[in-house]
């Protein structure tokens, strides 16, 4: 029974520390699922693994909800950027804007889209510029 009590005080701290991060209404019915198979398991081996299935399944979530957060935030500062491009913007400016730090904007701008702020600006404006030259033309 000590096994038991054990494990699922374990589960619990480890979902409330993170059901901030997680669809609650899905992953409570998830936890309770755990919950109480590990309360109503008998054995201390199918108990072990349901706490390990349980713990596989909030970091596989948590990992998926972080690179969904930084895909929002590359859409944003995408939609900043090319709302402001023909102003002085700078990585600041869009961090700023996102309310992040420019550093982490930095890192997962690069890791995203594969350059750095001020190369995707640069040549933005380039692009932009090309466009209007083609249109005075015609």
């Amino acid at each position: 029974m000590e096994v038991k009590l054990f494990y699922s005080n374990l589960l619990t701290n480890i979902f409330n520390s993170f059901k901030t991060l997680l669809q609650t209404e899905k992953y409570l019915e998830e936890y309770e699922y755990y919950y109480y198979s590990i309360l109503n398991e008998t054995a201390l081996s199918k108990i072990e693994q349901l706490f390990y299935d349980f713990v596989k399944m909030i970091l596989d979530n948590i990992k998926n909800s972080n690179q969904n957060h930084s895909k929002v935030l590359i859409d944003q500062a995408l939609n900043y950027i090319e709302s402001n491009y023909d102003q002085k913007i700078s990585l600041e400016n869009v961090a700023n804007e996102l309310n992040i730090s420019k550093n982490y904007l930095c890192n997962v701008f690069k890791d995203e889209i594969g350059e750095n702020t001020t190369t995707y600006i640069n040549k933005l404006r380039v692009d932009k510029a090309k466009q209007l030259l083609l249109e005075k033309k015609l």
